[in-house]
């Protein structure tokens, strides 16, 4: 259990990171904020590798969605207010949980992709 909480904890400070960082940056640079979403897919997977090969298998979708989840409502929250994260159409409550979805969907799907990955490689040891 000490190592799903760490590992969340983990993955939750590195999606806030991005998402602070990152709108910092695109406002700045003037660059299109979607270009770090590449970066997000990377931590979900990391961090399913990691839960999967420190706790096991079953924990990876669950960090995913907890991670996910954060990243689709605090994350999302923080660009917002930054500005990139401001959405180009009126967002209305429907496309806003549309969107906490649809992360949340990709979130569980890529953690469990790197949950697989991390048991598929322990096995072949």
């Amino acid at each position: 259990m000490k190592n799903f909480i760490l590992i969340t904890a983990a993955g939750i400070v590195a999606v806030i990171s991005v998402a602070t960082f990152g709108a910092l940056a695109s406002s700045n640079l003037a660059f299109d904020y979607a270009w770090l979403i590449p970066i997000s897919l990377v931590i979900y997977g990391v961090a399913g590798f990691a839960i999967s090969k420190y706790a096991g298998l079953i924990y990876a979708p669950i960090l995913g969605a907890i991670v996910g989840l954060v990243d689709s409502t605090i994350g999302w929250f923080i660009a917002w207010k930054i500005g990139p994260g401001n959405p180009t159409v009126e967002a209305d409550s429907v496309i806003i949980i549309s969107t906490i979805a649809m992360v949340l969907l990709l979130s569980v799907v890529v953690s469990t992709i790197g949950g697989v990955t991390a048991r598929f490689l322990r096995q072949g040891n």
